[in-house]
C-alpha cells in the first residue's frame, strides 16, 4: 500500500492491480476463516454437550466374567486370551433416538482377527455396558450377506444397526429379510 503513495509512472498499473489484488484475497480469507472458527466453535459447543461412546472395557469385563476367563487388550477394541485359543472384538454405539436403535461398522480387519480362533466373538455395547450383545463370530459371519455394506476405492465394512423394540434386540437385514431377532445373545 505505501507503494501507491509514492509518485510513480502510472502508465503500467500491473503494481497498483497486484497489490488491490491481494488484497482482495487477504479479505477473503478472513471471511473463510471467521466462518471456519464459528464452524468450530459449534461442534466445540456440540461436543462438549454429549458424551463420546466409550466403555469397551466395560462390555468386554462383562463378557469376561460371565465366560470365566481373563481377556488381554491387544488393541482399543480387540482382546484375546492369554492362550489365544479365544479372540473378541467389541464395539460400542450411543442410542439413536430417532431411530430407536444402536448403529455399529464391522471391517474386514476385524473379521479377519475373529477368524484365527475357532471361538471368538463379536461384542456390541448398546448404549452402555448395561445393555451388551456378544454375538458369536460363526453366527455373525452367517448374517453377513443380509447387512447393508459401504464400499468405496478406500475401505469396505458392514453395517449392524440393533432396533431396541422394548426387551428385545432386533438386527436390521436388506430390504425383504426383515429384523432378526438376537436378544439371545444379551449378556
Amino acid at each position: 500500500i505505501c507503494d501507491i503513495l509514492i509518485p510513480n509512472e502510472f502508465t503500467r498499473l500491473d503494481t497498483i492491480v497486484d497489490i488491490v489484488f491481494s488484497t482482495a484475497e487477504e479479505a477473503k480469507h478472513e471471511d473463510e476463516n471467521s466462518i471456519i472458527e464459528e464452524e468450530n466453535e459449534k461442534i466445540a459447543t456440540k461436543s462438549r454437550l454429549s458424551k463420546p461412546s466409550a466403555f469397551h472395557d466395560d462390555c468386554v469385563d462383562k463378557f469376561a466374567k460371565l465366560k470365566g476367563i481373563s481377556l488381554i487388550k491387544r488393541s482399543r477394541n480387540s482382546f484375546t486370551t492369554p492362550n489365544k485359543d479365544l479372540n473378541v472384538v467389541c464395539s460400542v454405539s450411543k442410542y439413536h433416538t430417532k431411530q430407536n436403535s444402536f448403529w455399529f461398522a464391522f471391517h474386514p480387519h476385524q473379521q479377519d482377527f475373529l477368524k484365527q480362533t475357532s471361538e471368538s466373538y463379536f461384542i456390541l455395547g448398546c448404549g452402555s455396558s448395561e445393555m451388551t450383545l456378544a454375538l458369536p463370530y460363526n453366527k455373525l459371519e452367517s448374517y453377513l450377506d443380509d447387512l447393508w455394506t459401504t464400499e468405496d476405492e478406500s475401505r469396505t465394512y458392514w453395517h449392524l444397526r440393533i432396533y431396541s423394540d422394548g426387551e428385545s434386540l432386533l438386527l436390521e437385514r436388506k430390504k425383504g429379510k426383515g429384523r432378526l431377532d438376537v436378544s439371545e445373545f444379551k449378556i
